[in-house]
């Protein structure tokens, strides 16, 4: 399995759309910011005054590039955007409202037992995220930057994976975590701040 690279980091998931609201899984349908998820990036971009962070990486879906322009408003920072940051596509299923408990399609996609027509397998599309994250910090790492990435709640289950963590749920809607690795015991640990501390808990982006 591959490994996330050990460099350090901050992740940022985009703020609400009227999607998440609903608890419609977005996948790579282009849903905006609604008010809300405007007033959560603009407290992230708050949260981040004082990170450090020097570039910024963003997926092209509106929800995270507009995100990632709210939070650059005060920074003006170069910004690159990089399509493989992009959601999972989960094909027929985008547009739904969907439960993602036991015994739910959610579920037997992530297992891999079960991937919806038009959709993205899910190994692939962790496989997939896990690299262009990779990417990112390194060529942040070549150019002596500290990168701020900003995404999907998707992506960042590649990032946990990529961590060796299991997945706890959905990252809220607009919230800030500083990765940084550390030497363990048994080898590379990550320490994992949360920077953002009014962001609420919000559906899978």
């Amino acid at each position: 399995m591959s490994r996330l690279h050990p460099y350090p980091f901050v992740y940022l998931r985009h703020g609400e759309t009227d999607w998440n609201k609903e608890n419609r899984l977005q996948g790579r349908t282009d849903v905006a910011l609604n008010a809300k998820g405007i007033g959560q990036a603009e407290a992230a971009r708050d949260a981040l005054a004082h990170s450090g962070v020097t570039v910024i990486y963003h997926s092209p879906l509106a929800r995270a590039r507009r995100t990632a322009e709210i939070v650059n408003e005060t920074l003006g920072l170069p910004m690159q955007s990089v399509d493989e940051l992009r959601e999972a596509s989960f094909g027929e299923m985008e547009g739904q409202i969907t439960e993602r408990g036991s015994g739910s399609w959610y579920e037997a996609w992530q297992s891999g037992h079960h991937t919806p027509a038009g959709a993205e397998c899910f190994e692939a599309f962790v496989f997939r995220a896990l690299m262009a994250i990779n990417s990112c910090l390194r060529d942040a790492q070549i150019r002596g930057a500290r990168p701020l990435i900003v995404a999907h709640g998707g992506v960042y289950w590649a990032v946990r994976r990529g961590a060796g963590l299991t997945y706890e749920g959905p990252i809220a809607n607009a919230l800030a975590r500083l990765h940084l690795p550390t030497d363990g015991a048994n080898g590379l640990k990550w320490r994992i701040e949360d920077l953002s501390s009014r962001s609420e808990q919000g559906a899978l982006a």
